[in-house]
């Protein structure tokens, strides 16, 4: 892609595969460019073969819809999760054998606060056992590292300098060729914690 190029920030994934299916042969690839690239997924999988059929992909793995994608508006800001603590290994590409259900990023949450020129604030946390019904085991913290996405009034030129706070947590960092922002190693918890940032001076 030439250098003067930046495609606008692509819709969050929401991927439910089975390891004893042979269509998700090469998820292992696909898992690995998302998180590489920042770009947002939600992933789930469970050994229920190549069911289309929600009833029965909910009887392997429960968390396949607890995830509200129709709550992502086109014209709001977004995070992006990877390399989080809570991820599960994944069975690809050399444990098909293994039956057991699985998910990626799958209890992360968040609310937009506010988006304006000079910063762009979001609430993120991880969602509580009591308000999903899961027969995982529900986090009560994680660490990952966080890109913020589909930004709609701040404008961060590509290798600018932005300052973040999280909590007590502060630091800066430079955006990427893209523009994209990415913070690493915060520390997220069943409590909403405003993530801020704003362009540096």
């Amino acid at each position: 892609m030439p250098a003067d190029v930046i495609l606008p920030d692509r819709p969050i994934v929401v991927d439910y595969s089975a390891q004893n299916d042979t269509w998700s042969t090469g998820h292992d690839t696909f898992i690995k460019a998302m998180n590489d690239r920042n770009y947002p997924l939600y992933m789930y999988w469970g050994a229920f073969g190549h069911a289309n059929n929600h009833e029965q992909i909910l009887k392997v793995n429960d968390l396949v819809n607890s995830f509200d994608w129709l709550a992502v508006k086109r014209n709001e800001s977004y995070p992006v999760f990877t390399n989080a603590s809570t991820n599960d290994p994944l069975p690809w590409p050399d444990q098909l054998a293994d039956k057991k259900s699985g998910q990626v990023n799958a209890f992360f949450r968040w609310t937009n606060v506010s988006d304006t020129a000079t910063a762009i604030e979001m609430k993120l946390f991880l969602v509580k056992s009591a308000d999903v019904k899961t027969t995982f085991t529900v986090p009560t913290e994680a660490t990952a590292v966080v890109s913020v996405r589909r930004l709609q009034k701040l404008r961060v030129a590509p290798g600018a300098t932005v300052l973040w706070t999280f909590g007590t947590a502060t630091g800066k960092v430079k955006a990427d060729a893209q523009g994209c922002v990415t913070i690493p190693g915060l520390k997220i918890t069943s409590e909403p914690t405003t993530l801020s940032v704003r362009t540096a001076k």
